[in-house]
């Protein structure tokens, strides 16, 4: 099922346009704290300045159709009442009728929908403005997409389990909106970041696709023996059993110090000597040979790997393996996808660097458990694209916008990480803008307008806690150009804005 599509049906996920190809930078910028040295970043201004002068805004070759959408009313129930109330439905019963005696929560008498086209289905979902969650109505036949079901019925119903309860969730459609092509501003969105990001590329490699994330990693001697070696350094604290919080603090310091000690007799003597020569090499082709993940100390060893023989290489192995985290706060899948564009930066491998960057971007990752109360401290990183030179006002709508002809490998983004992105940089202002704009482009469908509407609230709930004023501005304007949409839309967006 589309990521995209799961994700507004639930939130919402967003698009836009405009254009500027030169970002308005800060006189000064903390390098300490940007993911990419210095020289990487001038490298990939390089590459993405090349990439820039070449993008045609005026190429008119590829035409982006809405997705089918329109005006219904929803009904989700659950448990005996479900059986009859799909009885009255196939007798195409009123929607007075069938909803006589539902309660607000069952029902909701003006909903706009999209409809997306799966496997071997056709999905209706709703769009939960301020209804809370709602489910979808799923049937099993392709050619249900190209139908307009217009004054007419569609349903899901499931019989009641062994652990589970009957439940029918069913919409009465309204009408069917015609498809419209969708405007140059956002056409171009979409265009350019198809143009900067090859759809047929992708992070990870065939390796790191085809194991599954819970099997045992397979253990590699010539690694083993090389990490041996790189370890066997004197003066490495020694940890009690038991300890106070003091002593713990004293030797996690001591470590640190010895680490760095470690690395730097590592780098100027053992890194020269024949015999660490050798076990890396072999250690790497013995890596690089197998088909099934390697357990060890594989960032370490990834690590000599970049330093000894060359990035290209280190990062050939870290695409050949994915991290999935253990817990909200577990950092290795940002690690590891901080190093893979990382490397694909130093080595100007854009298609990589720009996937496995927008990755950290929108927190793509998956993890066994995940709570909110560590969203917040998961950088955007938006600045480092923001200092490459990338088109933003292009890039980040482009990862957002949705479309019934894209590209089957176009990257698609998430609605509230884009919004604190936006509101995170330097040169925010213009793009908000083009934002505001496409909210009242009547050329463009209600479906993104309303999207985009939701992207302006969560950047201005972003920006309202470090510019106030500018975000309230923002959210008054926000209001009157709610004018813009039918009352059935518009009260509930109203209804949502902070």
């Amino acid at each position: 099922m589309n990521y995209l599509i799961l994700c507004f049906a639930s939130i919402l996920a967003v698009s836009t346009g405009g254009c500027s190809s030169e970002p308005r930078i800060a006189q000064s910028v903390d390098t300490a704290k940007l993911l990419y040295s210095q020289a990487a970043i001038e490298r990939l201004k390089k590459a993405i300045q090349q990439r820039n002068d070449q993008f045609d805004e005026d190429d008119k070759s590829n035409e982006y159709y809405s997705l089918p959408q329109g005006r219904a009313a929803y009904l989700m129930v659950y448990g005996p009442r479900s059986l009859q109330i799909k009885k009255q439905i196939e007798k195409s019963e009123s929607w007075q009728n069938v909803t006589s005696g539902l309660s607000d929560k069952e029902k909701a008498d003006n909903v706009h929908f999209i409809k997306t086209l799966g496997d071997a289905e056709t999905i209706f979902y709703p769009i939960a403005l301020n209804h809370g969650d709602m489910g979808y109505v799923n049937l099993n036949s392709r050619n249900a997409y190209l139908k307009d079901y217009s004054g007419s019925w569609v349903y899901s119903y499931s019989p009641p389990g062994e652990y589970s309860q009957a439940n029918i969730c069913a919409m009465f459609i309204y009408e069917e909106m015609p498809r419209q092509v969708l405007p140059a501003s956002a056409r171009n969105c979409i265009h350019y970041t198809d143009f900067l990001i090859d759809t047929n590329a992708t992070i990870f490699t065939q390796r790191a696709t085809e194991y599954s994330k819970f099997e045992s990693f397979k253990k590699n001697t010539a690694l083993n023996e090389l990490i041996k070696l790189t370890q066997d350094f004197p003066g490495k604290p020694v940890y009690p059993e038991k300890m106070s919080v003091k002593v713990m603090e004293g030797l996690e310091n001591e470590e640190r110090e010895w680490e760095v000690r470690r690395q730097t007799y590592i780098t100027e003597v053992l890194s020269k000597t024949e015999r660490f020569k050798k076990f890396l090499h072999a250690a790497y082709q013995s890596v690089v040979a197998e088909k099934a993940p390697i357990d060890g100390e594989i960032d370490e060893f990834e690590s000599y790997v970049e330093r000894f023989i060359s990035a290209d290489a280190a990062l050939r192995l870290k695409r050949g393996r994915s991290v999935m985290g253990g817990c909200s706060m577990d950092k290795r899948p940002i690690t590891h996808a901080a190093n893979i564009a990382r490397l694909a930066g130093e080595t100007c491998c854009m298609d990589i660097f720009l996937r496995a960057h927008l990755n950290i971007l929108y927190d793509r990752f998956e993890r066994i458990s995940d709570g909110s109360y560590a969203e917040a401290g998961r950088q955007t990183y938006v600045r480092e694209l923001e200092l490459t030179g990338v088109n933003l006002q292009y890039l980040i709508p482009g990862t957002l916008l949705s479309s019934a002809s894209l590209a089957q490998g176009h990257y698609s983004g998430v609605l509230d990480r884009a919004g604190r992105a936006i509101s995170e940089l330097e040169d925010r202002t213009k793009l908000y803008r083009a934002i505001e704009s496409l909210i009242t482009d009547e050329k463009l469908d209600y479906y993104n307008r309303i999207k985009m509407v939701f992207l302006a609230r969560n950047y201005n709930q972003h920006l309202l806690l470090f510019e106030r004023g500018e975000a309230l501005n923002n959210l008054r304007k926000l209001q009157n150009m709610m004018k813009v949409f039918p009352e059935y839309i518009r009260n509930p967006l109203l209804s949502t804005l902070p």
